[in-house]
């Protein structure tokens, strides 16, 4: 539960702050610990660790090479095809909750999930240079942990590292014996840091703008900010919203965001916050809200990536319904991947939209079935 997370976190900290009063250990560092390795041991090793770092302060240390990925193995499986999953812009393994379950009752192989665990290393890795990164480190993970066979599973931006990784293993003696896609594509425009960007944050908690302030509707925003895009080069920062200044149809649309520029952030997110908590049922505090956030921005930027060819075949399962805030058309990611993948693919569509598909519990388990079957053929 996010609230009990989140004040676990609160007193961990409040605790430091009196042993420690000079060092503190960000929310987000201990976030990330929890969620990976949900044990006071480990919790304890992490602190630590973490002191005994910070305490040698070197440059060796500094520059580090810690990695920014955890492999969690699910379930007792050991024999068989491993089956990897990799985490999409968030960072964890929250997408798949209703999706890894029926992966592991289907005892086909280990179950791995890929999650990050180093934050700060993540966010300061350059966002041209993370994808590959990360595919030749969770690569390296996969030989390390004496993998022979592996299934390949990317959702969103997972794939995109998937692709990296499946590059990297084509140097090993690793045999993929099946690389699974779902609803993956880079981000193929110029889109930075702006108000339209948090409001497309949000739906990944199942909200749109109008259930957070209800003066506007989300066709109303979705229109304006598809003006926008189409009449600054297929770019989006916050300076171009400028332009609906001069366009009388979004005269509203500039005025809500105008509005919302002079609302505090922390203000913004503690009520994007509550309204999940109201619509969504789910307890998420605006810190913590805030930091996903920061992570989805770096996640989303890397995102816009021009991949190598890959030499294999490929298992494509497209979300069959749209997503407002979805900049990608289904023709550009189709050209995109088979552009780059010399082999195979075959392309299926799935029930739900780019968030439903793998987040609804049914769809979950059709997606999983299409996986199970994949390693029967």
């Amino acid at each position: 539960d996010s609230l009990v997370l989140a004040r676990i976190i609160s007193d961990v900290r409040g605790l430091l702050k009196k042993e420690k009063p000079d060092w503190e250990l960000s929310f987000d560092g201990l976030l990330r610990q929890i969620l990976n390795r949900p044990t006071v041991h480990q919790l304890y090793k992490f602190i630590h660790e973490t002191w005994e770092e910070q305490a040698l302060v070197t440059d060796q240390k500094e520059s580090g090479n810690k990695r920014m990925g955890l492999f969690t193995l699910y379930g007792d499986q050991s024999e068989g095809i491993a089956r990897v999953i990799f985490h999409a812009g968030l960072g964890t393994m929250n997408c798949f909750r209703y999706f890894i379950p029926e992966l592991v009752k289907q005892q086909r192989g280990s179950v791995y999930g890929v999650t990050i665990q180093n934050m700060e290393t993540y966010c300061r890795q350059s966002s041209e240079t993370l994808v590959e990164e990360l595919g030749r480190e969770y690569a390296q993970t996969i030989v390390e942990l004496g993998i022979r066979e592996v299934q390949l599973i990317g959702y969103c931006m997972g794939g995109l590292i998937a692709l990296e990784t499946a590059r990297e293993l084509a140097r090993t003696e690793v045999e993929i014996k099946d690389f699974l896609l779902v609803d993956s594509a880079p981000v193929f425009y110029d889109i930075g840091e702006s108000i339209a960007l948090e409001l497309m944050f949000i739906t990944n908690y199942f909200i749109t703008v109008e259930d957070v302030y209800p003066e506007i509707t989300n066709e109303e925003l979705m229109g304006a900010i598809m003006y926008v895009f189409a009449n600054s080069g297929n770019r989006l920062h916050e300076e171009d919203f400028e332009i609906l200044a001069e366009a009388s149809t979004y005269e509203a649309a500039y005025q809500f965001l105008e509005k919302l520029k002079k609302i505090p952030e922390e203000q913004r997110f503690g009520d994007y916050a509550d309204t999940i908590a109201r619509k969504a049922n789910r307890e998420v505090p605006a810190e913590m809200l805030l930091a996903n956030f920061r992570l989805y921005i770096h996640s989303f930027q890397a995102s816009r990536v021009d991949a190598e060819p890959y030499f294999g075949d490929i298992h494509f399962l497209q979300a069959a319904e749209p997503l407002d805030f979805i900049f990608t058309k289904p023709e550009d990611m189709k050209a995109y991947w088979t552009e780059r993948v010399v082999g195979d693919i075959c392309w299926t569509p799935v029930p739900g939209n780019h968030i439903t598909c793998i987040e609804d519990e049914r769809n979950a388990k059709i997606i999983a079935e299409h996986a199970g079957k994949n390693l029967e053929e």
